[in-house]
């Protein structure tokens, strides 16, 4: 009887651990975070004075908008960085907000995944996105094409 008692005991403290409460999923304070880390650029160059950086973007477009923008170089060196919004061409300031910097040091951003799903652009990013497709699309004097 003993031993009935015991298996019976073990039996339902077994049960009762592996079912997930169904109320976690629906729960909206437990949502799945998905935040994706993509490098974007690397240091072109670092004010001492200004307390700032040049970001020299490695595809073509807009800085990302909302994001933690972070450095990391050799041995383990950090800095966090906030982007000011001012650029020319494919180089963009950012502030240094803490850390270390260095010329070359690969330039990080997190993106939130479910934001960028949900969230419209807004009217500054649109026109942003479309100053972006004018200055990638130069006419000019350098143009192979039109030098004939």
């Amino acid at each position: 009887m003993k031993y009935l008692t015991l298996i019976l005991a073990l039996g339902l403290c077994s049960c009762s651990t592996s079912e997930e409460d169904p109320e976690d999923k629906n729960d909206p304070d437990k949502k799945d975070i998905s935040i994706k880390k993509q490098i974007i650029g690397r240091i072109a160059s670092v004010s001492s004075s200004g307390g700032f950086v040049l970001i020299q973007k490695y595809s073509a477009g807009k800085m990302p908008v909302n994001t933690i923008i972070q450095t990391s170089g050799p041995g383990g060196r950090t800095a966090s960085l906030k982007p000011s919004g001012e650029r020319v061409r494919n180089f963009f300031a950012a502030d240094i907000v803490n850390g270390e910097v260095q010329i070359g040091d690969a330039v990080a951003a997190y993106f939130d995944q479910q934001k960028r799903r949900d969230t419209p652009p807004t009217k500054y990013e649109v026109k942003i996105e479309k100053e972006d497709e004018s200055a990638e699309s130069p006419t000019g004097k350098d143009d192979p094409k039109t030098s004939d």
